[in-house]
């Protein structure tokens, strides 16, 4: 397909079901790589949305969060389906985030979950510093930080872990451990939004995730996204019995 240009409106299927829509609201032509910024609309139909709906939205929508706005690639994708044309309401919005198209496909699947009163993983930018203290050295890091190695951080092997250091990481999603548990399991099941669990050299025979990566509906107190987390089991010698549920991904893979 060509290029977008602003006031287009292009309809997409959303992961599970159903269609959203967004609307072009600005447009940077910078050489070989042009660039334009959607805004998505509220819009969630069973079938493809008419030139109507998409059309009343726009009229309606004013950016409420800088951040549902996202600069993509000036040339559609096949799956986006230009339906409307309609004067951009909106200035364009100061916000400068760069993705792409399924970016903004992934924004309407959120928004989706956070009107069914799921808890959602955000990615907006907190250039904060925290200090993350697990009973061993302290160190500072982002509060927006996703990836976490407690190599460095853990207190001597007689010292209990103070795993409730993790909180002022609320979005993390990778964790990486070596040696024994010291209750790295049991934390695994409390971080809502933890995807990937690399653990080098665990003392463990066996190393059961399964209470890691409970559905939402057995866990609707910590319901997140996304609806079935994918934890990864990773042992150097492949002695390890990873017990994973049948919708986990097992990763065991020497290092």
């Amino acid at each position: 397909m060509g290029q977008a240009r602003p006031g287009e409106i292009y309809s997409f299927r959303i992961l599970g079901g159903g269609y959203g829509a967004a609307q072009v609201i600005a447009a940077r032509p910078d050489g070989r790589d042009p660039w334009v910024q959607l805004l998505p609309l509220d819009v969630d139909s069973a079938l493809p949305p008419g030139p109507s709906e998409v059309a009343a939205s726009a009229a309606e929508r004013a950016i409420v969060d800088e951040n549902d706005c996202l600069w993509v690639p000036a040339f559609v994708p096949w799956w986006a389906q230009r339906i409307e044309e309609a004067p951009v309401r909106p200035p364009a919005s100061s916000n400068e985030s760069y993705g792409s198209w399924e970016g903004i496909a992934i924004r309407a699947l959120l928004a989706r979950m956070k009107r069914a009163g799921h808890r959602v993983f955000s990615s907006s930018y907190d250039p904060a510093l925290v200090v993350v203290d697990l009973g061993g050295r302290p160190g500072e890091m982002l509060r927006d930080s996703h990836r976490l190695n407690t190599r460095d951080l853990l207190p001597d092997v007689d010292m209990p872990v103070k795993w409730q250091g993790l909180s002022v990481l609320p979005g993390v999603t990778e964790l990486a451990h070596e040696d024994a548990d010291r209750g790295l399991v049991e934390t695994a099941r409390h971080l809502p939004f933890l995807r990937y669990l690399s653990w080098r050299s665990p003392q463990e025979d066996v190393i059961d995730l399964r209470q890691a990566y409970a559905p939402p509906a057995t866990r609707s107190s910590t319901a997140s996204w996304p609806p079935y987390r994918t934890l990864g089991c990773r042992h150097p010698s492949h002695r390890t019995d990873c017990r994973c549920c049948p919708r986990a991904t097992c990763r065991c893979a020497p290092w």
